[in-house]
């Protein structure tokens, strides 16, 4: 409960960290059950291998990028409200 806690606090001077954190559990969970499905239906795929995960660090910083830098740069042109 101690990093929801620290996590609850700095998201009150930047409000983008709560989304993006959704974002990336969102996207693991997303990419864990896919893999958990392809690895099922075909035995050769690994669960764990290294494509999945670089797919997942991949996807996470895009994630991350998008939520700290693009998003950020439209909210300091007023272009939308944070919800």
């Amino acid at each position: 409960m101690f990093i929801i806690d620290k996590m609850n606090q700095y998201s009150i001077l930047h409000p983008e960290v709560k989304p993006l954190f959704y974002d990336i559990v969102r996207i693991i969970t997303m990419q864990t059950v896919a893999q958990m499905l392809f690895s099922v239906n075909n035995p050769s795929i690994s669960f764990l291998n290294k494509t999945f995960i670089q797919t997942i660090i991949y996807l996470s910083v895009g994630v991350t990028v998008f939520w700290l830098v693009v998003y950020k740069f439209i909210l300091t042109q007023n272009a939308i409200k944070l919800i």
